[in-house]
């Protein structure tokens, strides 16, 4: 048997599209007689695990208790370089969790599997070496779409990416992007699948005189929410009959600016606009299906959960060209895509599609929604991970 290491900043119950997926494929691959554990960076005043042990039959190990001692003398001292001492720190500690496990299982093989190149990917990178361990590093999203065009990011994800027995990629642009650069081949595209139990949902909504715009996204500068906010208003400006829903955490940071946000659209369009924290996924799959039109601003994506979710429905999209849009989306009849950070061409988009719904030319491409449901497949993303286990065990 394999003990999949994975490695990650945060796991479920945290919120979020990364930790979502770090769940459901150790679940999946526990099925093919893997045994996943998880190994967590992030201090508990980000998520408290408490004494949790696992999470949805998922065994996990949250590192911060253990380095709250160790780092003790440097809080209280207020130590200027803490944030530097805590790679240290991570390094021994995740180290110390992995070489315990294979000393209690001398027999079995063992892989470390990280998500984001440059954080978790780097700390994965260290251990495994120290080790001697495989490493499969994961490009996830922000660490290509900002990192990767930063220079001390690149230089981290070069170092990171050039050392890994295998690299796993959420889209395209990502694997030509390192195959061009860095010039490695051990690269495959993996998309997250979808879940199962999303797939029994499917959009089918007659328009009544008002689109509804529909967005899970949240609220954050990387999400574009503001681009998504001034497109709506220019459309409400232009007498387009439009409401807007955004369900979704504000991004750890921003809690001022969005909150400030989120109460003047309230008090300017009334009713026009919901807001609401993060629900359920059965509730959102309901609120798509029962919209008019999917939004998202994002400025980039690996391979966008909630994104993907809308596809398989096949509700209609306006969205950026990045990530699995890019990918599999271009000239859909139901998808209006624009270039990430352009915000007239979100907007004009945006009126295009409510025009086109208006009009009654909105027509779903049923075609094109068979194969991303195909696509996302649960059992597709297993079998394809398998494979790369096999590679790098080999």
């Amino acid at each position: 048997m394999t003990v999949l290491h994975f490695v990650t900043h945060l796991f479920p119950p945290a919120h979020g599209g990364l930790e979502l997926w770090t769940l459901r494929i150790a679940q999946s691959l526990a099925r093919t007689g893997v045994r996943p554990l998880v190994h967590i960076r992030a201090p508990r005043d980000e998520f408290d695990y408490g004494d949790m042990r696992e999470f949805e039959g998922v065994e996990i190990r949250p590192l911060a208790r253990t380095r709250e001692v160790l780092e003790e003398p440097l809080i209280r001292s207020n130590w200027p370089r803490l944030k530097a001492e805590r790679w240290r720190l991570d390094h021994l500690l995740l180290r110390n969790t992995i070489r315990e496990e294979m000393r209690r299982e001398p027999g079995r093989r063992h892989v470390v599997v990280s998500s984001y190149i440059t954080a978790e990917g780097f700390l994965a990178s260290t251990v495994s070496s120290d080790l001697g361990l495989p490493h499969i590093v994961c490009a996830v999203g922000t660490d290509y779409s900002r990192d990767y065009r930063e220079p001390h990011g690149r230089l981290i994800a070069g170092h990171v990416l050039r050392n890994a027995a295998a690299v796993v990629t959420m889209n395209e642009e990502q694997e030509r992007a390192f195959r061009r650069d860095l010039g490695i081949d051990n690269v495959r595209t993996i998309r997250p699948s979808a879940s199962e139990q999303m797939m029994a949902y499917r959009w089918s909504r007659a328009h009544d005189g008002t689109v509804r715009l529909f967005s899970d996204t949240g609220f954050s500068f990387k999400k574009a929410t503001q681009v998504l906010l001034a497109a709506f208003a220019r459309l409400r400006a232009e007498a387009v009959p439009v409401t807007l829903a955004i369900w979704g955490d504000i991004h750890a940071g921003q809690e001022d600016y969005w909150r400030a946000t989120k109460a003047a659209w309230q008090e300017r369009f009334a009713d026009a606009v919901e807001f609401r924290d993060h629900a359920d996924v059965t509730e959102v799959w309901q609120r798509l299906t029962a919209s008019d039109i999917y939004c998202s601003a994002t400025l980039g994506e690996g391979c966008s959960l909630a994104r993907s979710a809308a596809m398989c429905v096949g509700i209609p999209v306006v969205t950026t060209r990045c990530g699995e849009a890019a990918d599999m989306a271009e000239g859909a009849s139901h998808v209006r895509l624009c270039d990430p950070g352009d915000p007239d061409g979100f907007h004009e988009a945006l009126k295009q599609a409510c025009a086109d719904v208006f009009a009654g030319t909105m027509h779903v491409d049923t075609e094109r929604v068979a194969q991303w449901r195909a696509e996302f497949d649960v059992s597709r993303e297993r079998e394809l991970w398998v494979r790369v286990l096999s590679d790098v065990l080999a």
